[in-house]
């Protein structure tokens, strides 16, 4: 699934996601400078990360298609692995 980095984060990769638990892997293989993203267990995007040496997650509701008075995302089971690098 080649694609390019604007097109891909770009599109909707979940929909249905209001009230109700999603699940959301995301893998990113720094060496191979690629982001691929599972929801619910279905791959949804795989893209090549922007080669920054830096890299944290943002939890929250950052932008809405149709405004409302109340935004609000939980999360819950928060873990963050990581691999050595073998090279």
């Amino acid at each position: 699934m080649a694609a390019t980095l604007l097109g891909e984060l770009t599109k909707v990769v979940a929909d249905y996601v209001y009230d109700r638990w999603i699940r959301l892997n995301v893998i990113h293989d720094v060496v191979a400078a690629n982001i691929t993203m599972f929801i619910d267990g279905k791959r949804r995007l795989a893209a090549p990360d922007q080669g920054r040496k830096e890299h944290y997650f943002k939890f929250g509701v950052y932008k809405q298609h149709d405004p409302s008075h109340r935004m609000e995302s939980h999360w819950r089971n928060v873990a963050i692995y990581t691999k050595p690098c073998t090279h």
